[in-house]
Order: structure tokens, then C-alpha cells, then sequence
């Protein structure tokens, strides 16, 4: 932000001429020699001589004759020099703070971003004591996201104060060094003196890195989500995904339907319909808890891109679902939680 200073000088007035032959019967206009400022009160008297009629003349001749010892007079008005204005020093703007994070595997992360852009592609990571926080919607407001990763699932976790790294997901995935092995690491850190980003893929010996100006957008508040489920279960990513394929062939959406005995998905087409239960029995669905009988139906086109993305960092999901309610659906990872949040379809 510009600061403006302003300021103001006022012009002093100048001193009024002190003549010593004014009289009443002076003229009201004063001769141009006695306009201004003498520094000599004799050159004043001589000028009045030759300018002002007869009568002054004698009085002035008088007053000159009566001064015994000339008494020069010196009339001077100091002009008072401005102070210089004094400019209020500019703000430095904000640096942004020294983060150093670092994460065992570059893959993994990578993976976790490509989950993360399912939702959205640019996305505010916010880095706070107790680890890194991500909550996003997408444009249409449909799904959101709800990403968690615990400092203690870092190598690495140097913090100064909260504060929000803008990603462009899609960017730095294509600019990002590829891994070579899966051991290889990534460290994301910022350069206060450059305000960027650098993101270092380790491989052995070798440091690679790709920097990225910060971005400041403005960030849209999501709220928590607190809803009441009335069913909950445990399901392998390979059935979902799946499921999901199979639904998408007859249909945009595909409605979740669980009792306290079984879970049932559907789709519903103009010529077919599609449908599969899993009940206790099933070696896919590992855990079921109903406490009543409740559906609800979503999108295909988000769940088509979420459990694909969620299948490379994950083998388990956890579905939860409500009447007619948002669909929650949970991505198991150890000191990770990762959550998104689909509004049902109003049928």
C-alpha cells in the first residue's frame, strides 16, 4: 500500500515599509519608491523630495534638518526557510515466514495432490502447529474436501507462524522432478528472500528442485461438516472403483442404499439398471454399522474421479451416508485423514 504524505507551507506576509515622513496629509496613493522594504531610512527621505508636492517637501526638509547624527535604520524581515518534508518511511511488505517440510516419499505426496485436485486445482495449504490443513470446495459446490496431515507423518516440520501455501496442483505436478525409487523424498520449502516456493525431489545424491511464486488469492471459508449417519461401513477401493465403473455404464448417478444386513448399489437408466449387494459374507465389505435403513443418491462424475485417485494412496474407504444426506467418504491412510463430502442428488 502507497503512503501519501501531505503537507502544507504558508507564505509569510511582509512586513509593512516603516517611512518616517508619513503624515495625514499624505497621499492615499504611496509613491512606488516607498513600496516595499529600504534598508536606508535617508535614501527614503531623498526620494520623497523629488516625488511629493511642495507641502511634504518643506516637512520632510524639516525632519531632515533636525536629525544631528544620521541613525541608519535597517528594516528586514527574515523569511522562515521550510523544513523539508520529512516522508513517513514506506512498509516493507510482509515476507512470507521459513517452512521446511519434508515428507518421506515424493510418490506419496504426489499421490495425495492428485487426490487433492479431484476437488479443485488451486488449493490453500495451510501449515499450523499441529500440521498441515487443507479445506476446499469445488466450483459447483457439490464436493468438498477435508485433508489432515498430522506433523508427526513428516520427516521434517520447521514452523514459524500459521500460514497458507497457495498450490497450483495441476502446475506443479507437471513441473515436478518424477521420482526414481519410492524411497526418494520431497521437501517443500520457502525462500522469504524471493517469496517462492521450492519443491526438492531427492534421489540419492541428487537434489532437484523446481520453485514457484507464492500466490495470494482470496480463500473461501468452508465450513465444518457435522452430520448425523445413520449407516457406516468399510469397503476395499478395488470393489468401489469397481462398482463405480460398472454404475457408470448405465447411468450419471448411482443411488447407496444400507441396512444393519447388507449395503446395496444401483443405477437406474432409460433401458437398463444396474445392481449388486454386499452383505456380511463378502470379503470386500469389511465392516457394516446400520442403526436403520437409510439411501441416498450421488453423482457419478465426481466418485468417478475420486476413487481412482483414492485407490493409489489407499486399499480401504469408509462410506457413510444418511437419508437424503451428504455422502461422506473416508480415505484410510495412517496419520492422514483424508475426507470428502458429496451433496446427494435430489431426484
Amino acid at each position: 500500500m502507497e503512503d501519501v504524505l501531505s503537507w502544507l507551507r504558508d507564505d509569510p506576509k511582509p512586513a509593512e515599509p516603516d517611512v518616517a515622513c508619513a503624515t495625514p496629509e499624505q497621499p492615499t496613493e504611496r509613491p512606488e519608491c516607498v513600496r516595499g522594504h529600504f534598508a536606508d531610512f535617508y535614501n527614503c527621505i531623498a526620494t520623497y523630495r523629488l516625488l511629493c508636492p511642495n507641502e511634504l517637501q518643506e516637512r520632510c526638509r524639516t525632519a531632515s534638518t533636525t536629525v544631528e547624527t544620521p541613525v541608519p535604520s535597517t528594516v528586514s524581515t527574515v523569511t522562515p526557510t521550510p523544513e523539508p518534508a520529512k516522508e513517513e518511511p514506506k512498509p516493507e511488505p510482509p515476507k512470507i515466514p521459513k517452512v521446511r517440510l519434508r515428507y518421506h516419499s515424493a510418490r506419496d505426496f504426489i499421490n495425495i495432490l492428485n487426490a487433492v485436485k479431484t476437488i479443485a486445482d488451486e488449493v490453500p495449504f495451510k501449515v499450523k502447529g499441529s500440521g498441515v490443513e487443507v479445506m476446499v470446495m469445488d466450483r459447483s459446490h457439490v464436493a468438498m474436501l477435508d485433508l489432515e496431515m498430522l506433523q508427526s507423518c513428516f520427516e521434517e516440520y520447521e514452523w514459524e507462524k500459521d500460514w497458507t501455501i497457495w498450490v497450483p496442483i495441476e502446475q506443479v505436478m507437471r513441473k515436478l522432478p518424477k521420482p526414481r525409487k519410492d524411497e526418494d523424498s520431497l521437501t517443500v520449502e520457502t525462500d522469504p528472500d524471493h517469496d517462492k516456493v521450492r519443491w526438492t525431489v531427492r534421489t540419492g545424491s541428487l537434489n532437484r528442485a523446481v520453485s514457484f511464486a507464492t500466490l495470494e488469492m482470496s480463500e473461501e471459508e468452508c465450513p465444518r461438516v457435522k452430520i448425523d449417519f445413520k449407516a457406516r461401513f468399510r469397503l476395499t477401493v478395488e470393489a468401489l472403483k469397481t462398482i463405480i465403473e460398472d454404475a457408470c455404464k448405465t447411468s450419471e448417478n448411482i443411488r447407496i442404499e444400507a441396512t444393519p444386513e447388507e449395503v446395496r448399489f444401483s443405477a437406474a437408466g432409460d433401458l437398463d439398471n444396474y445392481e449388486i449387494k454386499l452383505d456380511r459374507s463378502s470379503e470386500d465389505l469389511l465392516a457394516l454399522e446400520a442403526r436403520e435403513p437409510c439411501k441416498a443418491t450421488f453423482s457419478l462424475a465426481f466418485l468417478s474421479r475420486i476413487v481412482p485417485a483414492a485407490e493409489k494412496i489407499s486399499e480401504v474407504v469408509v462410506l457413510n451416508i444418511a437419508n437424503s444426506l451428504p455422502l461422506k467418504l473416508d480415505v484410510e491412510i495412517p496419520q492422514i485423514n483424508l475426507s470428502y463430502y458429496m451433496a446427494p442428488y435430489i431426484e
